[in-house]
């Protein structure tokens, strides 16, 4: 599971991940602070960690299994740092442990802690699609950003409320132009 066929690497959207700016937009990064995150999937919680603040780190404590299959508990210290912004404000960063970079996410993979996706040595599942995929997954994604469903089967979806015509316009040209050029690939394939 996480591996692309034939590939042999690992993507993040397979890996448990912590994001540094949703936790700030959830105003969860106050010092002393501390709260429990959660993976679930579907109604079922996969995995969680138990996340406490401090001045300029947060703290991660959870399990981790071991290759002999027995949990061990982990407790992980990530350090933060801001940058400040153009208009005002800062925006927080996670520093990767293992390299020291600004990170705005961190992937659990594996037994080695949360680190940044070069550090893992991880991929993104778009990079691995073939060409006629990563157009039908893009036209896909603006399917549903319409209010539709995925698939050529199904009818593009109209135009949502308060959307701009030559928005709709725009995106409706799109799907076409990628499902068509993604049709014709196959056509050649095969």
């Amino acid at each position: 599971m996480g591996r692309c066929p034939g590939i042999g690497k690992t993507t993040c959207e397979a890996c448990h991940a912590i994001d540094v700016a949703l936790w700030h937009r959830q105003n969860r990064l106050y010092p002393g602070s501390s709260f429990t995150w959660v993976w679930s999937f579907g109604d079922k919680i996969v995995a969680s960690i138990g996340v406490q603040v401090q001045a300029a780190a947060v703290v991660l404590n959870y399990r981790s299994r071991t290759r002999a299959g027995d949990w061990q508990p982990v407790e992980q210290r990530i350090s933060l740092t801001h940058t400040a912004c153009h208009f005002g404000g800062e925006r927080p960063w996670f520093l990767c442990p293992d390299c020291r970079d600004r990170a705005g996410k961190l992937y659990l993979a594996g037994n080695s802690g949360f680190a940044c996706r070069r550090c893992h040595d991880l991929t993104y599942t778009t990079r691995q699609e073939t060409p006629i995929y990563r157009g039908l997954s893009r036209a896909n994604r603006l399917r549903t950003k319409l209010g539709g469903l995925p698939g050529m089967a199904h009818p593009i979806a109209s135009k949502p409320k308060g959307m701009h015509h030559a928005t709709y316009a725009r995106m409706v040209e799109m799907i076409q132009r990628l499902e068509a050029t993604a049709e014709k690939r196959a056509l050649a394939f095969f």
